[in-house]
This record gives C-alpha cells, sequence and structure tokens, in this order.
C-alpha cells in the first residue's frame, strides 16, 4: 500500500518536496477471512454479518432485468461494512539531498554572509582569491545553530578596506545517481557605500575624531531577568577577549551595594557574547559594571564604562506544567512549543510525572516523538530503504498556562489520534491549583 501526495500530477514520486506514505507490512485482502476473525473474537455473531435484505420499493417500469439486480445488489441496507480495511498511514517528506548556496551577501563591510540549503558537514571548505594579501587567518568563520548559515568576519580592517572580496568554496553534493561528489563555487562579495547627505557625512567625520567605543545590548523586558539564566551581553562583531577584573557585579537588598563574586566569560555557541553566571535570587536587586577594557572585539575596540541595573522576577509570575505520561515504552522527546518556537525539550523513557518549572504565562503546545534511534531529534522516513519516519504525538489540547498557577495533565501515550491543533485554536481541561500562597 503506497500513498502519494503527487505535486506534479505524473503518478511518479519523483519530487523532493512530495509527501509520501507506505505500509511496511504484507496487506491481506480477504473478505472470507475477517469475518472468521470476527465471529471467532465474540463481539459479533453471524446475524451481524448478513446484509439486510428487505424487499425495497422501487420503480422497475422501463429497466432491464440487469440493471434492476445491479440496483438491488447496490442498495441493500448492511450491517457496518466488515468488508472494509482500516489502514494507518504516516505521510512525510524526506530529508532533501540537494546541497547549494540559496544565497550570499556583504551588507557590512566587516563581514561575508552565507545561506545553504543544508547544514554543512566536515567536507565544507573555503579559501580567499581576491584580493591577494587576504589570508585564512584573516577569515574568523561563526556557523549558524543548525550548521545551515555561515558568516565570515573579515579581522583585517585593510582587508575589510576593499569593496570586492573574492572566495572559493568545496562542499559535497549527490548527483542524479545519489553519489556523492565535490562541487567547487566561486562567489564575489561587493560592499557599496551608501550615499550620506551632507549633514550626516559631517556627523560621522566628527563622531570618528571622538573615541569609539564598543557597543553592548544587555537587559530587555523592562530591566526584569528570568531566575534561571545568565545574563547575556551582546555585541555587534566577534569577541576577541574579556577582562574578568574589570567586571563587577553587586546585589542592592536595600540602598546598600554588596559585590558578589562572579566570573564573566565567552559564550562558546556565540562568537559575540559574553555571559554572566550566578544563582539569582528572587526578586533581588542586582547591577553589573564594566570598566573599559571588560571586552574587547577583534578589531581592538573596547567597551566605556557601562552599569546595568536589573530585578530578578519573582517566582509568582511563573507558572509550573506536571506532564504525567502513561504507557510509555520507547524513548520520547517532549517538547513544548510556544507560537510555533521550541522553548523547552526533554528525554524521558518510562512512564511517571516529568516538571516543567519557571514557565512564562502564554498559551503552549506539548508535542511528543518516539525517538526511536535516541539520537535526540526527529527523524524523517525513507522509503527506498523502508524506513518509517519516527512517530509524533501531540497533547490533544493547547495549554493556557498562568502565572502562580500549577498546572496538571496527563496523557496515555498512543491515545490521541486527532491530527495537530491548528494555531489559534486553544482549550485546557487541566487541573489546576496555585503555585505559591
Amino acid at each position: 500500500m503506497f500513498v502519494l501526495k503527487d505535486g506534479n500530477n505524473n503518478f511518479l514520486y519523483d519530487l523532493p518536496n512530495e509527501q509520501v506514505a507506505f505500509l511496511d507490512t504484507s496487506l491481506l485482502v480477504d473478505a472470507e477471512y475477517f469475518r472468521r476473525l470476527l465471529l471467532e473474537s465474540g463481539v459479533y455473531d453471524s446475524t451481524d454479518l448478513q446484509p439486510d435484505t428487505t424487499a425495497l420499493s422501487i420503480d422497475t417500469t422501463g429497466m432491464s432485468a440487469d440493471t434492476i439486480a445491479m440496483l438491488l445488489d447496490s442498495l441493500e441496507r448492511q450491517k457496518p461494512d466488515f468488508n472494509s480495511l482500516f489502514v494507518d498511514l504516516f505521510m512525510f517528506t524526506e530529508e532533501p539531498t540537494d546541497q547549494y548556496i540559496m544565497e550570499y551577501e556583504r551588507d557590512d563591510r566587516h563581514s561575508l554572509d552565507m545561506v545553504f540549503h543544508l547544514p554543512l558537514t566536515d567536507s565544507f571548505s573555503y579559501k580567499p582569491i581576491y584580493p591577494p594579501e587576504l589570508d585564512m587567518e584573516d577569515l574568523i568563520s561563526e556557523f549558524g545553530r543548525k550548521r545551515d548559515s555561515l558568516v565570515l568576519w573579515l579581522a583585517d580592517t585593510i582587508v575589510a578596506a576593499n569593496d570586492t572580496i573574492e572566495l572559493a568554496l568545496q562542499y559535497t553534493v549527490l548527483d542524479s545517481m545519489e553519489l556523492p561528489y565535490t562541487s567547487k563555487d566561486t562567489l564575489l562579495f561587493s560592499y557599496i557605500d551608501k550615499e550620506e547627505k551632507s549633514s550626516t557625512r559631517k556627523k560621522d567625520e566628527d563622531q570618528q575624531q571622538q573615541k569609539e567605543w564598543l557597543k553592548v545590548k544587555t537587559i530587555r523586558n523592562r530591566g526584569k531577568h528570568h531566575i534561571e539564566k545568565d545574563l547575556k551581553l551582546t555585541i555587534n562583531q566577534p569577541v576577541d577577549h574579556i577582562d574578568p577584573d574589570r567586571f563587577e557585579l553587586y546585589i542592592i537588598p536595600d540602598t546598600v551595594e554588596i559585590p558578589v563574586e562572579t566570573v564573566p566569560f565567552t559564550d562558546t555557541t556565540h562568537l559575540r557574547r559574553v555571559r554572566i553566571s550566578h544563582s539569582w535570587k528572587e526578586e533581588a536587586n542586582y547591577k553589573v559594571v564594566m570598566y573599559p577594557g571588560a571586552i574587547t572585539n577583534i578589531y581592538g575596540i573596547t567597551n566605556d564604562t557601562m552599569e546595568t541595573a536589573f530585578q530578578i522576577r519573582p517566582l509568582s509570575e511563573y507558572g509550573r506544567i506536571n506532564l504525567t505520561l502513561e504507557e510509555v515504552e520507547d524513548t520520547i522527546l517532549i517538547q513544548l512549543f510556544k507560537k510555533g518556537t521550541m522553548v523547552r525539550e526533554r528525554s524521558i523513557d518510562s512512564s511517571d510525572t516529568y516538571t516543567f518549572d519557571f514557565i512564562d504565562p502564554d498559551t503552549y503546545r506539548i508535542k511528543l516523538i518516539h525517538d526511536r534511534n535516541d539520537n535526540g531529534k526527529w527523524d524523517t522516513g525513507d522509503y527506498m530503504e523502508g524506513r518509517q519516519p519516527e512517530r509524533v504525538e501531540f497533547y490533544p489540547k493547547d495549554l493556557r498556562v498562568r502565572a502562580n498557577w500549577d498546572h496538571d495533565i496527563s496523557y496515555v501515550m498512543g491515545s490521541n489520534k486527532s491530527p495537530p491543533r491548528k494555531e489559534g485554536e486553544e482549550g485546557d481541561d487541566n487541573k489546576d491549583g496555585p503555585l505559591f500562597q
């Protein structure tokens, strides 16, 4: 049994984005076999499996005998159709294999941006072609979280002053026979200064005569900070180094500032971010001070003296989800989504109650993935390999989390046969109770 959402109406499975489903076992189509199974089960008796042959009142004037017989046969009112087979199939789109460069640009003089169709593998490489003085050491790579995007920062300001940068790229692709080969591309990155009004140009020149300071972005959310998260300090270009001795953190219980020990560190997953980790106290007021030289970027630009005050949000502003899962028979990835974005994830392998603390009030959707190969992510299927996609279930209703509230919900794995709810369709049949009183 094979199902195809035929994108080009040619009755062939030949497009990479066509959805497909298939039955990976033999299907026996035998009415007598299923009738016997139903009778042996004891749920039905022989009268249930017999058609109702009550005479039908129809006008047969002018109709041939064969036509009358066909009509009688098609209109006979039967019990439920025990000759029908109902099979659950799971449609999927196979993992794409066609790697290529989707877009590339140079919006900033100091960076080269590239986006690829698929995540880059270890076979990916690049080298500079023009200008001749551009070396590999001058290029600092910053991959996106999924490795399907890349920003190359030009560490040499003299090289960055060139209006044209040329690179040679190599990466693995598959040919028409699904065999790997190395593709080579040459990319030309151009940067053109935007025309500025004379007043704007004079203002920029005056600013350049002054000392240039690093711009640091930090607390948002009106100075309120999450009790579980590190304090993030973000700049617009890669960090070269930090000086922990030029950072100071204070807790302010009343009007007195009490220094607390902290060691800021660079974020290994984000070239433009510094983190400050601390065991924050609920509703406490803090202040972080950065002196010149605390953060220095790859161009030698550092920050000016900077003070940032913030407060830790009270626990009463959060909700809690207690999810009880029953009949768990394999590894399950529990994913919590808010407005289409995953905000929490947890891997479990047994029936139990699992708690998600410090949840911001909002509407959430709970997704449950059967992680058959224990690789921590959902995997699609492959028709030629006979591999089914990993099964996915959804908690049947969206969950509206309220502040200072404990949400207790239960779910039996395999019990929800309905498709996922559309955005905007809400509902919560959970048992609630206040968290803090």
